[in-house]
């Protein structure tokens, strides 16, 4: 582990066409996820990251300022981390750099109104997704959706959710609070749905990782597109456990060593702007009594 940021990977998460991953905790210690795409270091031990539509993360961070981050390039180089929200300001050399970027620069419609700051906790350093174990991970978890007996749970996840979590370009990471209090940030690549409310996955990738997780532990799952479509859920993730220990039907006995979890999904939150918010469960509509 590091407490501060080597140059170059400075410069090199600088760009613009990064991902930008930022997970908080909410009042109630759980996990969330947004999407900050001008994540970056501001110094060797200090993160900024610019704010241009109102989501839970800007509330969660000034009641918990415990943070968890993840950046991901185009090359597949990726940074993870921990840090503390420490203040936001509405001007300055930070908010200036913020609004002179390409895509807020010359935008008509919203730029950059308030810039967050932050203190390096620790970082892992750089780091390369392990696709030699990713890309089998998704074929197991696939497999697993199409044999794995299934249920008729309540129906969560629309079509449309399914489809994005289930496509192999889309992008999944899953978040969790750690022993320490910070969330913790990981990809998850190889997530499927097992059901209208359950994601099943091989830990085939990032199996130490998913194995330290505590048992009925409540995690946010962040799934993004080549499109810029996400959504994100949250729930409890079940037990990593042998395949065979599962009413798993005829494949159980392929491979009695091979580990799965099981995700219960009871929350979806849209987040894609210009309105986030929580769909699932559905929010009762109110009638207006004051203007």
């Amino acid at each position: 582990m590091n407490t501060t940021f080597v140059s170059q990977d400075m410069k090199d998460f600088e760009i613009d066409t990064k991902i930008g991953l930022l997970s908080t905790l909410n009042k109630e210690n759980l996990p969330h996820i947004t999407l900050i795409t001008t994540l970056q270091a501001n110094t060797s031990d200090t993160l900024i990251w610019g704010a241009f539509t109102e989501g839970c993360s800007k509330i969660h961070v000034q009641q918990n300022p415990n943070t968890g981050f993840l950046i991901l390039t185009p090359d597949r180089s990726m940074w993870r981390g921990k840090a503390q929200w420490t203040h936001a300001r509405q001007e300055g050399d930070e908010f200036i750099l913020m609004n002179s970027k390409p895509l807020f620069r010359y935008n008509s419609y919203f730029g950059i109104h308030t810039v967050h700051y932050m203190n390096l906790i620790e970082t892992y350093g750089r780091e390369s997704l392990p696709l030699g174990q990713i890309v089998p991970a998704m074929i197991l978890s696939s497999l697993l959706k199409k044999f794995m007996k299934k249920s008729t749970p309540a129906p969560v996840f629309t079509p449309w959710i399914i489809n994005l979590l289930d496509r192999l370009d889309t992008i999944k990471c899953l978040a969790y609070r750690d022993e320490t209090g910070y969330p913790r940030l990981m990809p998850l690549l190889q997530c499927r749905t097992l059901d209208s409310q359950r994601l099943v996955f091989s830990t085939l990738a990032y199996h130490r990782e998913l194995s330290t997780i505590p048992n009925n532990q409540s995690v946010a799952i962040f799934a993004l597109n080549m499109k810029m479509e996400s959504i994100l859920l949250r729930g409890h993730l079940n037990a990593i456990q042998p395949f065979s220990a599962l009413n798993a039907g005829p494949v159980s006995s392929l491979n009695s060593a091979l580990s799965i979890g099981i995700i219960d999904v009871s929350w979806v939150y849209n987040s894609m702007p210009p309105k986030q918010g929580q769909i699932y469960p559905p929010i009762p509509i109110q009638p207006i009594q004051e203007y």
